[in-house]
């Protein structure tokens, strides 16, 4: 075979397209993202930890005979309310791990080189810093439309529109300035408005995305409590690596667009191989 031979047939075999860098980057990469998926749950554990928590206490209260139906709901609120509170430190603890793995699955997206401790080290110092507004911001709204719910009598539709308010219009801003954050260097403020403006021009793609994330949540329908948490943590260890990489090109490719094509032309369409890039 002639040397030419050998590179045209280099070159078909690289991805040429978001589709292909996906594909291509989870057959090269899976073992990095089931060390995505582990670091994801240590970080998540806090959480974890206050959910299972509060559903023991539950289950306790509600097999002891010694309480009436009355008290088991008195019980049931004030350890709720004390849930919310854990569940919205654990979302801030959560964001030191986002922030690192968000290094990472930057470079994965691209099919880069990734030293993944080193990378994760470099995320957390870079993005924690700008990440963490965010996440208190959502951790507070979490915190109060859990409240809401738990605390005010009336109709459950009408007792969730708080938490799906916050999942509809902040989630998805907290999502986009993730990304953002480990690849451009903006000002809170610019964050901000940056990413609600790309919001707007993605509203379909990253709702689907915020609502595929928040899917974890159904996961409370079981009432087995072992299995329920069994569930969560094979969620966490192998369905959100793949949905945040899947978020990650998809962002890629709305920043490209967007963005990067204009201003950024040094990382427009990192990774993806056209007939220049021969």
């Amino acid at each position: 075979m002639r040397r030419n031979d050998r590179n045209r047939s280099g070159f078909e075999s690289l991805p040429k397209n978001y589709r292909e860098l996906f594909f291509d980057t989870l057959k090269q990469n899976w073992r990095t993202f089931f060390l995505v998926g582990l670091i994801s749950l240590l970080f998540f554990l806090p959480t974890l930890v206050f959910m299972f928590l509060n559903d023991y206490y539950f289950l306790s209260i509600s097999s002891n005979e010694s309480y009436t139906l009355a008290e088991v709901d008195a019980l049931r609120i004030t350890s709720a309310n004390y849930f919310n509170i854990g569940a919205s430190v654990g979302i801030v603890i959560a964001c030191i791990g986002i922030s690192g793995l968000s290094r990472v699955n930057l470079f994965l997206s691209r099919e880069e080189g990734v030293f993944f401790f080193q990378d994760f080290n470099k995320g957390v110092k870079q993005n924690t810093k700008n990440n963490i507004v965010f996440f208190i911001i959502y951790a507070i709204l979490i915190y109060f439309s859990f409240f809401v719910t738990n605390n005010i009598a009336g109709n459950m539709f009408l007792l969730f529109m708080p938490f799906a308010l916050v999942q509809t219009i902040f989630f998805p801003l907290l999502l986009i300035n993730v990304e953002t954050t480990s690849i451009y260097s903006w000002l809170i403020k610019d964050s901000f408005r940056n990413a609600f403006i790309i919001y707007i021009k993605n509203f379909v793609f990253v709702l689907i995305f915020s609502t595929l994330f928040t899917s974890i949540l159904l996961l409370n329908l079981i009432q087995h409590i072992v299995i329920k948490y069994i569930s969560f943590v094979l969620f966490i260890v192998i369905i959100y690596p793949l949905l945040a990489i899947s978020f990650r090109v998809f962002m890629n490719r709305a920043l490209d667009r967007d963005i990067n094509k204009k201003n950024y032309p040094e990382i427009y369409k990192k990774g993806i191989y056209t007939e220049e890039s021969k």
